[in-house]
């Protein structure tokens, strides 16, 4: 059997502009995963309206039942956004 021609390699032109269009869009995620990051360390409270209704219960119940949960989404929510964040920063870094 005969091997199969490879396809002729893409002109230099070409190829810068691919790299310069994948490294743009490589650091744009990372900017976006970072500012979501910041979002969820900084703005987002631990429990949303909707989580409550969600639950069929009103924030009352709720500390009243769990009085450490807040607390605890409030680590969740900055531990898991710091790892997003330095995810967005390696992809940015990256880019370079």
């Amino acid at each position: 059997m005969l091997p199969l021609p490879l396809p002729a390699p893409a002109p230099v032109n070409e190829r810068i502009v691919r790299h310069k269009a994948s490294v743009w869009l490589l650091a744009a995620c990372g900017v976006w995963l970072v500012g979501l990051g910041l979002y969820f360390i900084v703005v987002r409270p631990p429990l949303l309206p909707e989580d409550t209704r969600f639950m069929g219960s009103s924030l009352a119940q709720v500390r009243a039942a769990l009085p450490g949960l807040a607390g605890w989404l409030q680590r969740v929510f900055t531990v898991a956004p710091a790892l997003v964040w330095f995810a967005g920063f390696a992809l940015h870094l990256a880019r370079r």
